[in-house]
């Protein structure tokens, strides 16, 4: 059988690489660039858990995203040097989690991750740097948070958004115990040279110091690492869980490398004072929804994928709608098809996407087969009949076809 030439094989690897349903976002410039890597929340209207704290907890009505792992002190460190944030932090290695970092700087850090990414700051400090609410002549104003503008792309998770991210499957529609997609007692890090583990946390021995944030165990049913053990992580919520007014207090959740399994629990809440850096809380980023208008896979860029998903949507595979669609919500028309062909080569940072968040519209697939998985069932793609704008479908699908009818007949 006469193999696909190296090109070949890296345009199909190009174009039809499977989406994890994590994307990363780009920071900085230059030496000093970084990214952060996000995972979907989506599910809006998620069942509430009545079994850990708050009581209920974890139904959250819109999708978002939340990061898959812990900020490292690298990214605070090129961020300060762009920023001139001045935050400071234990210095153990770059790609370890920022510990004693204060809630107020990370909040710092969240306002210039929105200010250079041309989006609003999600909190309010006033001119000598003391934390304010937001008021009612301010825009993104939200009366049920005053400390979240609600126009901000990022923001720290509240408390409802990480503990879904944390304990909640969606494909069981059930809470687990531990943020490992499980209810047994993770296996935690015996000692420092331990190779295997679910979490990061004491089991035996003493860890000194926190792994680093992707070297974790096991992920969290939507993806997220870390968000039991490793190091504990500051909540956006106050401690009241009323986000009315400024009070110095603020949720602390995960538990740390050298607490028990028990911190891992649904129904272990800590805090601490806002303005402290505490040696073993960092934090994570949330993000609300990018919605780039024709990506109907989610993985950040207009391509031939999302051709893909949109004539799988047509007969009925994976579903019957299409996320980051036009002006026909919840069909499948060759509206969409001429919408994606308008999109097509958008990327997130073009130019093209725009923020939505609290958005059923934002909903992100989840089960079913991968995209990838399911293009390998159809028979034949054809070409799109846009030359401007295709002409890498024009010079690439026939080969995907063929190569199609080659595994068939192979099978």
């Amino acid at each position: 059988m006469k193999r696909p030439t190296i090109f070949s094989t890296i345009l199909l690897l190009t174009i039809f690489s499977p989406t994890n349903g994590s994307l990363a976002d780009t920071f900085g410039a230059d030496s000093n660039t970084f990214a952060i890597e996000f995972v979907d929340v989506g599910n809006p209207g998620n069942v509430a858990d009545t079994t850990g704290l708050p009581n209920p907890a974890g139904t959250v009505d819109y999708a978002y995203r939340i990061g898959k792992y812990e900020i490292s002190e690298d990214m605070i460190d090129k961020a300060n040097a762009l920023g001139d944030l001045g935050i400071t932090h234990n210095s153990r290695s770059a790609s370890q989690p920022a510990t004693s970092v204060s809630w107020f700087e990370a909040a710092q850090f969240i306002n210039w991750l929105n200010t250079s990414t041309d989006s609003v700051p999600a909190y309010k400090f006033d001119g000598d740097g003391s934390f304010q609410v937001w008021e009612a002549g301010d825009a993104g104003y939200n009366p049920d948070n005053l400390y979240r503008n609600s126009l901000a792309r990022y923001f720290l998770p509240g408390t409802h958004e990480w503990y879904k991210a944390a304990y909640y499957d969606p494909v069981a529609d059930v809470y687990y115990n531990y943020p490992t997609g499980s209810n047994s007692i993770p296996d935690g890090l015996d000692d420092e040279d331990d190779p295997e583990f679910d979490a990061v946390f004491y089991d035996g021995d003493h860890n000194p110091e926190p792994n680093d944030v992707t070297d974790v165990g096991i992920t969290s049913p939507y993806g997220t690492a870390g968000q039991g053990g490793n190091i504990a992580e500051w909540i956006e919520s106050a401690e009241s869980l009323d986000n009315g007014a400024p009070p110095t207090g603020r949720h602390v959740r995960g538990g740390q490398w050298d607490d028990e399994y028990t911190k891992l629990w649904p129904d272990i809440v800590g805090g601490g004072a806002a303005g402290t850096g505490y040696f073993f809380v960092g934090f994570r980023v949330a993000s609300a929804v990018i919605a780039l208008p024709g990506d109907y896979n989610g993985d950040g860029t207009v391509n031939a994928a999302d051709y893909v998903v949109y004539r799988n949507r047509q007969a009925g595979i994976g579903g019957t709608t299409l996320i980051n669609e036009g002006e026909t919500p919840g069909m499948v028309t060759i509206e969409d098809y001429n919408f994606w062909k308008q999109h097509y080569g958008d990327t997130l940072g073009s130019g093209a996407a725009t923020h939505v968040a609290e958005s059923l519209r934002s909903e992100i697939r989840r089960g079913g087969d991968s995209e990838t998985s399911v293009s390998e069932r159809l028979p034949h793609v054809p070409n799109v009949p846009e030359p401007a704008t295709s002409a890498l479908l024009v010079i690439t699908l026939p080969f995907i076809a063929c190569l199609e009818r080659r595994r068939l007949r192979s099978a």
